[in-house]
């Protein structure tokens, strides 16, 4: 994709929501396990991976995450960032090999699971606390549900005709 100011007008527009959503998620409580979110800023990321590109993808997570963490404190950044960097690895690997065989909606799913299962085994071994290891069933039963908003939500707004989805010649 070739990266012309209106493709770079777009991609901070999108980076700039997906940041909006992350600080304002940060604000509300947690779903049923200490820590846990929808992650309504990952529909964004979802939108960039697939309407742009796994570089581009790569980046608006990047710097949503740098800056969010700003606004939550130092271990935002340190969880936010190992997990959203492996789980959105895994999510361009799958469109990658897998292409127009898997939806979006599963990509965001495994996504959405591994990022949690991710976050918790951070904790684990940053706290060296095993017992919260107990967590990731409940975790992977929120990150199935989780991905498949974020992935009906991205599959939607990609499907509709609102152009700062897709890149422009």
């Amino acid at each position: 994709m070739r990266l012309n100011s209106k493709n770079i007008a777009r991609l901070a527009l999108l980076t700039s929501i997906a940041l909006i959503a992350f600080i304002i998620e940060s604000f509300f409580p947690p779903l049923f396990i200490p820590g846990a979110k929808v992650g309504v800023s990952n529909i964004i990321t979802m939108l960039v991976l697939y309407g742009f590109g796994t570089a581009e993808a790569f980046v608006v997570l990047i710097i949503k995450i740098i800056i969010g963490s700003f606004f939550g404190n130092a271990s935002t950044l340190l969880y936010s960032m190992s997990a959203g960097v492996l789980s959105l690895a895994v999510c361009a690997l799958l469109r990658s090999f897998f292409k127009d065989r898997i939806s979006i909606l599963c990509v965001s799913v495994v996504g959405a699971v591994i990022h949690n299962l991710t976050q918790c085994v951070m904790y684990a071994i940053v706290t060296q606390t095993r017992e919260v290891l107990a967590y990731a069933l409940p975790l992977t039963a929120l990150g199935i549900l989780s991905g498949a908003v974020v992935g009906a939500t991205a599959t939607i707004l990609l499907n509709s005709n609102i152009g700062v989805f897709k890149p422009l010649p």
